[in-house]
């Protein structure tokens, strides 16, 4: 019988964002947990607390099952039960990658797709962000370098895609992750705002309706956030984000179409 994803850790469900898995596997707790450095993953695929470096979950035999379908798209992964390498599928003793793609993707993000809650499709490594900033970080548009570009340059300490908790209308909390949020240069802690890129086509209608999703949650949970939009903002971009982050009102939806 198939089995929905688990975290390797606590064997609760993996944390699902939209339909997208965490790569990791991890549930929410654990996530968390990961998010902040609190766990690592070592050589051996292993969690490991970093402050007492306890291993959470020991490298354990599996006898599962698991089978492959090569088609043109990326390869499909369907699990009957247990965990091998998520990415190509070879036998690795209950590790979420093998050596190679362990190697490979270790410290970079993949997407992956959840289809019918028993195949994961790793998705292809375009999808993977692949544009270099000059402070380090990776995006994944041109658009998004060049923000990322102007932050560093003005010296606004920023991250990007960072994690946040919202509620929203039946108060259940949903978990988004905006392009970019800038911090107080005075308090380490203290989010100034947040930065949306809307980059893509409104005739796709899934990203249309993430807007729509994100949006609402934004102002119903009064985030404080700068839309930067491909059709009037990419001509001047640097202008652009100037007059916006000088002129920017806290817990609105500022300059939005």
């Amino acid at each position: 019988m198939s089995q929905e994803l688990k975290c390797p850790i606590c064997g609760e469900p993996t944390n699902v964002y939209m339909g997208n898995a965490r790569k990791d596997r991890l549930c929410y707790k654990h996530g968390r947990m990961a998010n902040k450095e609190e766990i690592k993953l070592n050589d051996n695929g292993e969690y490991v607390d970093t402050a007492t470096g306890e291993i959470l979950n020991p490298k354990q035999k599996t006898n599962s099952k698991i089978e492959f379908t090569q088609e043109d798209s990326p390869m499909v992964i369907k699990f009957d039960s247990g965990i091998k390498c998520i990415t190509c599928g070879f036998e690795t003793n209950g590790k979420l990658f093998c050596t190679r793609c362990y190697k490979k993707y270790h410290d970079k993000e993949i997407l992956i797709k959840i289809k019918n809650c028993v195949e994961i499709e790793p998705l292809d490594e375009s999808y993977e962000g692949n544009y270099v900033c000059d402070d380090g970080h990776i995006v994944k548009s041109m658009a998004e370098r060049d923000i990322d570009d102007y932050l560093f340059d003005k010296q606004l300490r920023h991250a990007y895609e960072p994690e946040l908790r919202l509620k929203d209308k039946n108060g259940k909390f949903i978990i988004i992750h905006p392009d970019f949020c800038v911090f107080d240069k005075n308090d380490k802690e203290k989010i100034l705002y947040y930065i949306e890129y809307w980059g893509y086509d409104e005739n796709n209608r899934d990203y249309t309706k993430t807007k729509k999703f994100k949006t609402e949650l934004y102002e119903l949970n009064k985030v404080t956030l700068i839309n930067i939009n491909a059709k009037t903002d990419l001509k001047n971009l640097k202008s652009s984000l100037k007059f916006k982050i000088e002129n920017y009102e806290e817990e609105k939806n500022n300059f939005k179409d």
